[in-house]
């Protein structure tokens, strides 16, 4: 009897000494598709300047200060007299400035950085996501990152350096939605100050982050069970850095006006009416289109490639229909709680953001 019970121990515990099948981390999987952002624009690290890079590095007085200019890049607009627009993005321009003083006129090293940033945005967006829906398929968040990490849209952003903004501000926003999930988690009041600090930044690193503030509050509804007006509550925090941003756009931008915009450099400056409207349709078509068929890209849609048309042409028609489709999807999933009303409403709200700063079409 005790051979017996010998033996069968020994099974058992031989049993238990077998190795059993790990998953792979979820860090693990971010670093690989952090590396597979790198490796797919690694040939424009020896690219030189194009497109606006001069405006915003070489010929900018602010930035080729280096270091010592990043006071002033705080306390002025990102271009000189406005130009092209009163904006305000001194941390987008302070990256430049330092790396200007490490490198001067070295395009080199504000490549690399474009890339890196890029690489450490697809991290943080797998997790991101990953916390998000924890009790998905694994492979949802790693197909969507990836698809996200390829599309061919984003080559002008990560090949022009001047885009570095958008870059920051992808990775501030999402960095800052990772914070958040992470607090819906632990409920610790550190998370929130880490997506508060992560939220400015994005804010000052490009002003189309202001869309977030109305997405943030859906994040307890859709993927914590909050009810709407908890919800709506846990998102207070990202109001103190909206007062932050504008307060210091306020004083940097002090006494100034924006400029006149000319029909040469907005097409639908001129357009009134239903024709203005038509040719927004049109414009969010394009991006539609080129959303799921990213064909022809140029890094530029000048005057007349897009022409001035009525709400009532056959291309806005199409696109006005679409879109109301899309906003009926949009409040039908939000309502049920649905992820992908979640994401067709950051959709509908991103595109929202961009018509209304851009007219001309720059596909990036």
């Amino acid at each position: 009897m005790t051979k017996k019970r010998n033996s069968t121990a020994g099974r058992t515990s031989s049993k238990k000494a077998k190795p059993s099948t790990r998953r792979i981390s979820d860090r693990t999987i971010g670093l690989l598709l952090a590396l597979f952002a790198f490796l797919l624009y690694v040939n424009t690290l020896h690219h030189g300047y194009v497109l606006d890079d001069n405006l915003a590095i070489s010929d900018n007085p602010k930035v080729t200060q280096g270091i010592s200019g990043i006071p002033h890049i705080f306390a002025q607009p990102y271009r000189e007299n406005c130009f092209g627009g009163c904006l305000y993005r001194p941390v987008t321009l302070s990256t430049f400035a330092i790396e200007w003083s490490m490198a001067p006129r070295q395009p080199l090293i504000g490549h690399w950085m474009n890339v890196l940033w890029y690489a450490a945005s697809a991290f943080f967006l797998f997790l991101t996501l990953r916390r998000l829906l924890p009790n998905r398929n694994i492979w949802l968040p790693i197909i969507a990152s990836a698809l996200f990490i390829a599309h061919p849209i984003h080559t002008e952003v990560i090949a022009n350096i001047k885009s570095r903004d958008e870059i920051l501000s992808l990775f501030f926003v999402v960095l800052s939605l990772f914070h958040f999930s992470k607090w819906h988690g632990t409920t610790h009041w550190r998370y929130l100050l880490f997506a508060g600090l992560a939220y400015l930044m994005a804010l000052l690193s490009k002003e189309g982050a202001i869309t977030m503030m109305v997405v943030f509050p859906f994040i307890g509804w859709i993927f914590f069970q909050k009810t709407f007006l908890s919800s709506i509550k846990y998102s207070w925090w990202a109001l103190i850095p909206l007062v932050i941003f504008f307060a210091l756009r306020g004083f940097a931008l002090a006494g100034l006006t924006e400029p006149e915009i000319h029909m040469i450099d907005n097409p639908i400056v001129e357009a009134h009416g239903l024709e203005r409207l038509g040719t927004s349709m049109i414009i969010l078509g394009k991006y539609l289109w080129l959303l799921i068929f990213p064909l022809n890209l140029v890094n530029d849609y000048s005057y007349n490639v897009i022409p001035v048309r009525s709400l009532f042409s056959t291309p806005a028609l199409i696109s006005f229909c679409l879109y109301a489709g899309i906003a009926l999807f949009t409040v039908f999933g939000l309502m049920k709680r649905k992820i992908s009303g979640f994401f067709a409403f950051a959709f509908r709200i991103g595109n929202r953001a961009v018509i209304r700063r851009r007219a001309t079409l720059a596909v990036q």
